[in-house]
């Protein structure tokens, strides 16, 4: 342990830790991976304990380390800390001089914690944090002071929710929590429907020439059993993409994931104009495996898609 690190903070790993931890290990049968998420459940818990301790408010469910879908597709041990972002939470075992962190854990963070587990997984230490990560792994003795992250957390500015900006896909550069589509369905099972031809135009959206496709996981965590969904939106330019007058088809699919076939009767994909004018919505009937609507505009015009089921909500804002 470096003399560099003035103050850590140990927690007991408490029987509903580790109850928690264990829930999630049974989902899988690949003995690496449940090892994985169980030491990563302990990690953010074990934090999320500290930061309740000093007053910081934190929404462990709204993390994708609390999200099984996500736990399958990525190696994370975020924890969302309220109205300021994610903070990685990364265990280690005893006499560990580094702490390395995976690729999908390194961006869209305000901070990494390292968090060393005993031997006995009784108890955790935080030893320190470091805002940023340069190497894609913590140096132990350089980490800041535990000490002084509540002042760093307190000093960042509140998180208001970010406008997607779809040319921006043109350049293959996809904001925090999208990625290309082609990415997510090789990491997740995807229902067959991803690969059609539109039924509100003639565009094939499976040829991967004619259009840019990015994908993001949605949870709607306020419906009866909270449902993960996925929302697919290609960018098809109608035109020369270096003409600042050029038109672009946008095409707003969501899929359901896993196992499940079709998605929960009664979701609702809604597009809201910047005005906040509703210009048209679908609603998934109890057969339907995707529901799809779409949009010509222009670059730099707005708009909003919203999914809702039951008294679940979710809103994403666009920028062509």
């Amino acid at each position: 342990m470096s003399d560099l690190i003035s103050s850590v903070f140990t927690v007991p790993l408490a029987a509903r830790v580790h109850q928690q931890a264990e829930q999630f290990r049974r989902q899988y049968t690949d003995g690496q991976k449940a090892k994985q998420v169980y030491l990563n459940t302990l990690a953010v818990q074990a934090v999320n304990y500290y930061l309740q301790c000093i007053g910081i408010e934190t929404d462990w469910e709204a993390s994708h380390s609390a999200n099984p879908v996500m736990q399958i597709l990525l190696d994370v041990a975020d924890l969302n800390i309220r109205h300021r972002g994610k903070l990685e939470c990364r265990p280690i075992l005893p006499n560990a001089q580094t702490c390395p962190v995976p690729v999908e854990a390194q961006s869209d963070r305000i901070g990494f914690v390292a968090v060393q587990l005993n031997e006995s997984l009784t108890e955790a230490t935080l030893l320190g944090f470091s805002p940023t990560l340069q190497t894609g792994r913590l140096m132990l003795r350089q980490l800041r002071s535990l000490d002084e992250l509540p002042s760093y957390l307190h000093s960042l500015a509140p998180v208001n929710q970010a406008i997607v900006t779809l040319r921006q896909w043109l350049d293959e550069y996809f904001e925090a929590g999208w990625q290309a589509a082609e990415m997510l369905l090789f990491a997740q099972a995807l229902s067959p429907a991803y690969s059609f031809r539109s039924a509100e135009s003639d565009t094939d959206l499976s040829d991967p020439s004619t259009q840019t496709r990015g994908a993001k996981l949605i949870q709607l965590d306020g419906s009866p059993e909270p449902q993960t969904v996925a929302l697919l939106v290609s960018l098809i330019p109608e035109e020369d993409v270096s003409s600042q007058a050029s038109h672009v088809r946008v095409v707003l699919q969501v899929h359901p994931i896993g196992d499940q076939v079709y998605l929960p009767e009664g979701l609702e994909l809604t597009i809201l104009l910047e005005e906040g004018q509703i210009q048209q919505s679908v609603q998934a009937r109890s057969t339907d495996d995707y529901i799809q609507k779409q949009l010509m505009g222009s670059f730099g015009e707005r708009f909003s898609v919203n999914i809702t089921l039951g008294n679940a909500s979710y809103v994403e804002s666009f920028v062509i």
